[in-house]
């Protein structure tokens, strides 16, 4: 059986959600984001559904997620039963800062429309699209932790029969302790991103042999020697065994599975360092898997740190190398299998452009995440929202096209720009008339304990993480000029001392903007007054004047504290509503 994106979707929502997996474990960031994803789950999964929080303190990276994951799993199974469940594992925490209108939910809220299963978020479509996997372990016989991507598409085709029945391919997978799927690409450019997979070039030969092939030729088996992890392009033109001769192919990483026994060795290594582990951010894919294969070598990254999201501390960099050290010695001798699949693809979702470049012009094989879903939309796609516009909704046709999502609109006019975003936006003033510029990225947020609602913007090719405020843009312009035009100097812009464009205020709030969802109110001023206040126009108010006029009901605030204050509850009701 050939399966699909298209297949899998409309398998998985015609059935119920169902899955083969045992659990459905997800790790978010905080116990705040954790709660928006149970939420978000356990309607679906029920008693399937595992939320852990990371623990309190510095970032512990997906590689710590992993283990934290599987340590309270064995806390609540034993580890005999734990290596012989079936477990999705979605590492889904982090603030997502390149997709910032997810910061206040998380990546699995992200929604795309499909061809097949109409408008479906991250959670489920990652779940969909991991099935023939977990099916190919129930299968076998084997336990298994399947580690997903949260902010990734992958679509692929393949005979998902051959995986299961064919004993050759059957075998080698079930009996190896890391199973990893790798895609073909001559882009090198997008494989500097990514981890990149060496196998023998002898190995490659042998794969054309009918014995060792899977019989429906759409994915091969292959032993992997060697594991690089963002190479330069002149690293992979040099590394042997990379780059295939036959049509200059490379292979990147995705997803990938531990067995159940190999669950039971890296706990057993997780339990002897784990003093050491804390407050150091480790790497499921560069410090776990680059362990593996033949000629993996310890010095190729025992002190590298150019990958981490912050500069450690020289204690903690060299607690860092001994973990390395370590987990190198376990994984010794250890196999990594690459599961090959033809026709299969990665794409990123994990900035705005990303996104929408994914909705209007994807790649073939992931033409059914895309407006292909709504094939007259155009150039805006409208999903979840009730819009009303009385003198139409006015496009721009340059660019990429532009996308709504839970947003309720009715006003005189509304024009929006080419590469724009606008998430649980909300208006409701029938005289309004709305401009959106190019690339603008705007979302309303409630914030707790009656602290009002705040809508923020950003142009898609800001960068909230530049440390430096003098060379930072802020909506396509520099934030010094913005700052001088609204009687803002620099060091009210900073929050907190860490002088990031993520922690600048710089978005207006007002307390008395209830988030009430029902009738008209002073919540949709949020809206009006962000886009009146930030745009580059001639009549555009200033901040520091807009704040003088009310001081004790209004403030200026940055993504960080959106992100701390939000209403989570709130938020999700307002979806709901759709």
């Amino acid at each position: 059986m050939l399966v699909s994106p298209d297949f899998l979707l409309q398998n998985y929502k015609t059935n119920n959600r169902k899955t083969s997996f045992d659990i459905i474990a997800i790790c978010a960031s905080d116990s705040d984001q954790a709660l928006g994803y149970k939420i978000l789950g356990e309607q679906k999964f029920k008693d399937k559904l595992r939320i852990y929080s990371d623990p309190p303190g510095p970032k512990i990276g997906n590689g710590g997620a992993l283990l934290h994951c599987l340590n309270q799993l064995r806390l609540e199974f034993g580890i005999k039963k734990l290596s012989k469940l079936r477990i999705l594992f979605i590492p889904a925490g982090g603030m997502s800062q390149r997709s910032p209108w997810l910061s206040a939910l998380g990546k699995l809220f992200a929604v795309m429309p499909t061809v097949s299963a109409g408008c479906l978020d991250m959670l489920d479509i990652v779940t969909a699209l991991s099935e023939p996997f977990a099916q190919f372990a129930a299968n076998a016989g084997v336990g298994c932790c399947f580690l997903a991507c949260s902010d990734a598409l992958l679509p692929y085709e393949f005979d998902s029969i051959s995986l299961i029945s064919n004993s050759t391919c059957s075998r080698r997978l079930a009996e190896s302790d890391i199973v990893a799927l790798a895609h073909p690409t001559v882009d090198l450019s997008l494989a500097t991103g990514h981890g990149v997979y060496c196998v023998d070039v002898d190995q490659g030969e042998l794969s054309n042999q009918e014995d060792y092939r899977c019989s429906s030729n759409s994915f091969t088996v292959l032993d992997c020697s060697r594991v690089l992890q963002k190479p330069t392009i002149a690293e992979m033109r040099s590394a042997s065994g990379l780059i295939d001769s036959t049509d200059g192919s490379i292979l990147i990483d995705s997803n990938f599975w531990l067995n159940g026994h190999f669950i039971e060795a890296l706990l057993a290594w997780r339990d002897a360092n784990e003093f050491s582990m804390a407050g150091v951010e480790l790497d499921a894919y560069g410090d776990l898997l680059r362990g593996l294969g033949r000629d993996a070598h310890l010095d190729d990254y025992v002190n590298e740190i150019r990958n981490l999201t912050r500069p450690p501390s020289p204690s903690t960099a060299a607690r860092l190398a001994q973990l390395r050290t370590s987990l190198f010695e376990l994984l010794k001798g250890r196999q990594l299998k690459l599961c090959r699949i033809e026709r299969s693809a990665l794409v990123h979702i994990g900035s705005t452009k990303e996104y929408l470049n994914t909705l209007f012009q994807p790649i073939e094989l992931a033409r059914c995440f895309s407006t292909a879903a709504a094939p007259d939309s155009g150039p805006i796609l409208v999903t979840n929202s009730r819009i009303n516009i009385a003198n139409g909704l006015e496009i721009s046709s340059n660019g990429t096209g532009s996308a709504l999502e839970f947003c309720e609109i009715s006003a005189r006019s509304c024009r929006i720009g080419s590469g724009c975003l606008l998430s649980h936006c909300r208006c409701r003033e029938p005289e309004a008339e709305l401009v959106i510029p190019d690339g603008w990225v705007l979302q309303t947020v409630p914030l707790l304990a009656g602290a009002g609602q705040v809508t923020w913007a950003w142009h898609s090719d800001d960068n909230p993480k530049q440390r430096s405020l003098t060379e930072a843009k802020f909506l396509g312009r520099p934030l010094v000029e913005f700052c001088h035009r609204h009687g803002l100097p620099m060091d009210e812009a900073e929050w907190s001392g860490s002088g990031s464009l993520w922690t600048a205020r710089l978005f207006p709030c007002d307390r008395t903007w209830t988030a009430a969802v029902g009738g008209h109110g002073q919540g949709d001023q949020s809206l009006l007054t962000t886009l009146k206040l930030l745009r580059w126009s001639g009549e555009s108010w200033r901040l520091v004047d807009w704040l003088a006029e009310k001081p004790e009901e209004r403030r200026l605030m940055s993504m960080a504290d959106i992100v701390m204050e939000k209403d989570t509850k709130a938020l999700i009701e307002f979806r709901m509503t759709f």
